[in-house]
């Protein structure tokens, strides 16, 4: 499934919710060029927390 490019946003999710930061958001770079909006609001999100 991780070569299936619909499902890099959701794997970004999972990381971040098992908190591993920095795998969630190397997953939400690769599902830029995907699904854009969801990955950048998602991106936008983490770096808010910090």
């Amino acid at each position: 499934m991780a070569d299936d490019p619909r499902a890099w946003n959701d794997f970004g999710v999972l990381a971040y919710l098992e908190g591993d930061r920095k795998k969630a958001e190397e997953w939400f770079r690769k599902a830029l060029g995907i699904e854009p909006e969801k990955a950048r609001k998602n991106l936008k999100k983490m770096k808010n927390e910090k």
